[in-house]
């Protein structure tokens, strides 16, 4: 997707940090809310150490390229449509278990 962006002249460095300060500014705001439905759910865990969540934030490149942010999904789908769906679900996946710290060689039976 970037590749196609570069070669129209777009820079996607800069388009990255559009969408990271998209994204970072909408946590900040729902930030309260997170914690009330986690505390709600894990009243006795003040480490926040028990579960975690996984957003969706689906993010429109306008002719500009200039992004815009349509939606955040709380639980959103995994199911995988095209090559390109599969190659980002993946990577998602992946992210969150390398943050987590799990990996093959510490999983226990």
């Amino acid at each position: 997707m970037y590749d196609r962006l570069a070669k129209n002249g777009v820079d996607i460095h800069l388009l990255k940090l559009k969408i990271v300060d998209i994204i970072l500014k909408t946590l900040i705001a729902v930030q309260p809310d997170l914690i009330h439905n986690y505390r709600m759910n894990q009243p006795n865990d003040r480490t926040f150490q028990i579960c975690f969540e996984v957003l969706g934030f689906d993010i429109l490149i306008d002719e500009d390229a200039k992004p815009w942010l349509l939606e955040v999904n709380q639980a959103p789908s995994f199911a995988t449509d095209s090559d390109l769906d599969r190659h980002v679900k993946h990577k998602v996946i992946t992210d969150t278990f390398n943050l987590l710290g799990l990996s093959k060689a510490n999983r226990s039976m």
